[in-house]
C-alpha cells in the first residue's frame, strides 16, 4: 500500500486521538474510574494514558477496510450486502479503538502495568482480533438479511 500524504494522515489522526480519549473517558467513568481528560490525555489517580498517533489506529481501519472487501466478496453474493460491510468497517474501526483506550484506561486504573509493554501490545491485538470476529459475524448477517 502506498502511505497516506502526511497532511491526510495528520488530519484524520487529531480528531481520531480527541474522540477516542474523550469517549474512552466516559466510559471509564461508567466504570467508575476517577478519570479527567484534558486533550488526548487521560489523567487516571496513579498515571496518565497519553492517546497518541498509534492509538488512532488508522492501521486498523486500513487493516478492516480490505478485509471488508474480502469478506464481502467471500460471504455476500450481492452487491448491497458488500457496500453495507464497507460501509460499516468505519464505525466498526473506530468503535474498536475506543474500546481498546477505555479498557487500557480501566486496567490501568486497577494496575499500571496494564497500559505497558506487553499488556498494552497483547490487549491492541486481543481487542482487534475480537472486532474482526464480530466484523466477520456482521458480514453473515448481512449476507442472511440481504441475500434472502
Amino acid at each position: 500500500m502506498i502511505p497516506l500524504p502526511a497532511i491526510v494522515y495528520n488530519t484524520a489522526t487529531a480528531p481520531l486521538q480527541l474522540f477516542a480519549s474523550d469517549v474512552a473517558a466516559r466510559i471509564a467513568q461508567i466504570f467508575h474510574v476517577s478519570v479527567y481528560r484534558d486533550g488526548n490525555v487521560i489523567y487516571l489517580a496513579h498515571t496518565a494514558l497519553g492517546v497518541e498517533e498509534a492509538c488512532s489506529r488508522l492501521n486498523s481501519f486500513s487493516a478492516l477496510l480490505v478485509a471488508s472487501v474480502l469478506l464481502g466478496r467471500l460471504l455476500c453474493d450481492r452487491l448491497p450486502a458488500r457496500v453495507l460491510l464497507f460501509l460499516l468497517s468505519v464505525p466498526i474501526s473506530i468503535a474498536i479503538n475506543v474500546v481498546r483506550v477505555a479498557g487500557t484506561a480501566i486496567l490501568a486504573d486497577y494496575d499500571e502495568r496494564y497500559a505497558l509493554g506487553f499488556y498494552h501490545g497483547f490487549g491492541g491485538w486481543l481487542v482487534f482480533l475480537v472486532g474482526f470476529l464480530a466484523f466477520v459475524g456482521i458480514a453473515k448477517a448481512a449476507h442472511a438479511v440481504l441475500e434472502s
